[in-house]
């Protein structure tokens, strides 16, 4: 083998260093290219984006070697693509893209605060673990299993319901979107995208 060839093991790419940075932005912008490209509508191109394209990195930020500021890039170009589907306006508030349905957002996975979430939970179930081996290693590297910082508004969010609130919350108490407050539709919110045409 040489330095350069890699191989795959359980969906993770290594080379004879080690583990090899996902490329996680290069995969959302070969996605939204492919979105932008096959002639769908403003909908169809949103729900294969939070149902189909975000979904499929779940993996590789669980288990994979992935690099901060390439997960805040990512958000921020799926951000981007996002405003321009739907014509948004320049100002509109982060929390609309990722506060759920009912609650008047789109209900987009924030890829920085869900890797955070996830590998809490991996970090809590190592903890309770009675592994004598798992024992070993955390107590010669308590840092090891030490929580991230998972934050929505300024807030700490422990898993993914906490977060969820905490995205609608913020994003009625911004001053143009408060009137989504007493909205209780779900995804009819949404069929302003299904009756236009494609974009």
């Amino acid at each position: 083998m040489n330095v350069s060839d890699t191989y795959k093991y359980l969906g993770v790419v290594f080379n004879p260093k080690g583990m090899v940075s996902t490329p996680i932005l290069e995969t959302i912008q070969e996605g939204l290219g492919r979105l932008n490209g096959i002639g769908l509508t403003v909908y169809q191109k949103y729900i294969a984006l939070r149902e189909h394209l975000i979904p499929r990195l779940i993996y590789s930020l669980t288990y994979g070697k992935v690099s901060q500021s390439q997960i805040r890039q990512a958000d921020q170009v799926v951000r981007l693509a996002v405003k321009d589907w739907m014509k948004l306006a320049r100002d509109t508030p982060r929390e609309f893209y990722y506060a759920p349905t009912p609650s008047g957002g789109l209900a987009l996975m924030e890829l920085e605060v869900r890797r955070k979430l996830i590998q809490n939970k991996r970090i809590s179930a190592l903890r309770e673990s009675r592994d004598p081996i798992v024992q070993a290693i955390i107590a010669q590297d308590p840092l090891y299993v030490r929580p991230q910082k998972a934050t929505v508004g300024g807030l700490l969010c422990k898993d993914k319901d906490t977060a969820d609130t905490l995205y609608a919350k913020a994003l009625w108490a911004k001053t143009d979107t408060c009137g989504l407050a007493s909205t209780a539709q779900g995804h009819r919110n949404f069929m302003f995208m299904r009756e236009g045409g494609k974009s």
